[in-house]
């Protein structure tokens, strides 16, 4: 029996004890639980600070970056400042030489002048100041043989044109098979040659004759390619005083065109481009003097594009021929009513300036000037700063004179005055706003006239401005250019003006119509037309005049009157 609660007792134990450590076993089971949780939360912690941190150390990269991008900017900055500041001190080192080396002739020339004023004085005769000279073109013409380029017909379709002078093929662009010229002008290098209306050149609008009468299949003209291009002619001129006439037109799809330099024997008349290339404008060219009679070279010259010259930029020229005008000293304010040389009846005179070149504006948007006294700026617009009016003309209100390309928007104006004198880019008078004027007084012999001009409107400011055409205060036309992007010519109603002397040729502005928005007109390439001369006998002159009497026939007159 004991023994049985012996073993009874020790089993008891033994469960009890089975008990305690299932349960302690428990609490070490959940302890080591808590402890792994706890370090993944830990490990998590760590690597979101790691995360942080390198996001951080990225942030710090980059910001070293800039700051090493920007340091190494500043160092060039400062490199070429650097370089600036050495060249301006040789600059100025330069000009320190110079001012020692002026300041030294100066003394030079006080010793000399001290030296001068210490001897006897002579004095010596002045040569006369050049006299300006009147021009009247006396509707004479010489043509060049083959004035219109038709003589060689090239017929017609793409390959109606030849390079007559050595070919220049950039672009390996495959020419019409090659001809002999059959034409009295000569091609020189550059891509020279003729071509047809219609062909592969995009020519348009040449006319189809010559001065002789012979035309060709399809209207030609001569045309200059590329630098370097030339078209000549030697011409019989006799001894005068002449101007060169002929039509020019850009090639489509090539804008801008070539420029041309014109010459005779190698004096330079004319240099510009044509503005359109889808009709032809004529040019005068200044005047020059044959001292000589005999064969004379007439030269057009190519001289390249401006901007853009990786295109075949092209002009073509037509209808040449040479204008025999005359020469007047002027009329002197001291003699107003002396006309020293009347014109002839179809002549023309042109006031002076008559093209608006004379006073080179330059180019660029504020190559243009209001010239009059008091100026309408409703909108407080920005306006060139002003500067003196240096031509004959006189200006009043919003008139002036605007370049083409200007913040005026004329374009087409030519470059050339009667006198030969161009500007930087072509210019014309404007006249905007009612009232507006531009005047001058020109002297004209008795007789009837008519006044022609060229007059066009303002690019995206139609309609233009209305237009009164007046000589002392007697209005010869009235009305306004209907189109903005050519220039169109005008001739006016006569006049009859019966004393010689200053008449006052003046265009003045009446306004736009509908109310228009800086309503502008563009004036250019003025001249006076003589239609008819009034003839008058001038009274004898008994110091020279032999008379007749009545009983004993002519007699001298007496020598003592």
């Amino acid at each position: 029996m004991k023994e049985a609660l012996a073993a009874i007792g020790i089993l008891a134990l033994a469960v009890s004890l089975w008990f305690v450590k299932g349960y302690s076993d428990e609490r070490v089971f959940d302890s080591k639980n808590e402890t792994i949780e706890s370090l993944k939360s830990t490990a998590q912690s760590k690597e979101d600070n790691l995360l942080k941190s390198n996001a951080l150390l990225d942030s710090k990269d980059a910001t070293i970056n800039l700051l090493r991008e920007s340091l190494e900017a500043k160092e060039d900055i400062l490199k070429k400042n650097t370089g600036l500041i050495d060249s301006e001190n040789a600059t100025i080192k330069s000009l320190q030489e110079a001012l020692q080396s002026n300041e030294a002739t100066i003394a030079k020339d006080n010793d000399l002048i001290a030296s001068y004023q210490q001897q006897p004085q002579v004095v010596q005769p002045q040569p006369a100041p050049k006299e300006e000279i009147d021009v009247v073109d006396t509707g004479e013409k010489i043509y060049p043989e083959d004035n219109g380029f038709e003589a060689q017909n090239l017929g017609s379709g793409f390959s109606a044109y030849q390079v007559f002078g050595p070919i220049k093929n950039p672009h390996h662009v495959p020419f019409p098979d090659k001809i002999p010229n059959r034409t009295p002008w000569k091609f020189g290098s550059g891509n020279s040659g003729i071509a047809a209306n219609g062909s592969g050149l995009f020519l348009s609008g040449a006319t189809n004759f010559d001065s002789d009468g012979v035309t060709s299949e399809n209207g030609q003209a001569g045309f200059l390619e590329f630098a370097g291009s030339s078209i000549s002619q030697s011409v019989e001129l006799p001894s005068g005083t002449y101007s060169v006439t002929f039509d020019y037109e850009g090639r489509q799809n090539y804008s801008p065109a070539n420029r041309i330099s014109v010459t005779v024997d190698g004096t330079e008349l004319f240099k510009g481009a044509p503005t359109a290339c889808d009709h032809f404008e004529q040019v005068t060219t200044g005047t020059f003097k044959i001292t000589k009679s005999g064969k004379h070279q007439l030269m057009f010259r190519g001289l390249g594009a401006v901007g853009d010259v990786s295109g075949f930029h092209t002009t073509f020229i037509d209808n040449v021929c040479f204008n025999i005008v005359k020469t007047y000293p002027p009329v002197t304010d001291d003699n107003p009513e002396q006309v020293s040389v009347p014109p002839e009846e179809n002549e023309k005179i042109y006031p002076k300036d008559n093209g608006f070149d004379t006073q080179d504006l330059k180019s660029g948007f504020s190559s243009y000037q209001y010239f009059g006294e008091t100026i309408k700026n409703p909108n407080n617009n920005q306006m060139p700063k002003r500067i003196s009016n240096m031509t004959p003309w006189t200006f009043g209100g919003n008139a002036g004179i605007g370049a083409n390309g200007s913040g005026f928007y004329v374009t087409g104006a030519t470059n050339l005055d009667s006198n030969g004198a161009n500007s930087t880019n072509g210019q014309a008078g404007f006249l905007e706003y009612a009232d507006s004027s531009i005047s001058q007084k020109i002297q004209l012999p008795a007789g009837t006239f008519t006044v022609s001009f060229d007059y066009e409107g303002r690019r995206d400011y139609l309609p233009a401005n209305q237009v009164a055409v007046s000589i002392d205060g007697t209005v010869l036309f009235k009305g306004a250019p209907t189109n903005s992007d050519q220039f169109k010519r005008v001739t006016t109603d006569p006049i009859t003006i019966t004393a010689a002397g200053k008449h006052e040729l003046m265009f003045r502005a009446l306004g736009g119509l509908n109310n228009s928005a800086y309503p502008c007109t563009f004036i250019d390439n003025i001249c006076i037309d003589v239609v008819k001369l009034q003839t008058t006998t001038p009274p004898p002159d008994i110091r020279d005049l032999e008379r007749e009497i009545s009983d004993g026939g002519p007699v001298k007159a007496p020598t003592h009157l």
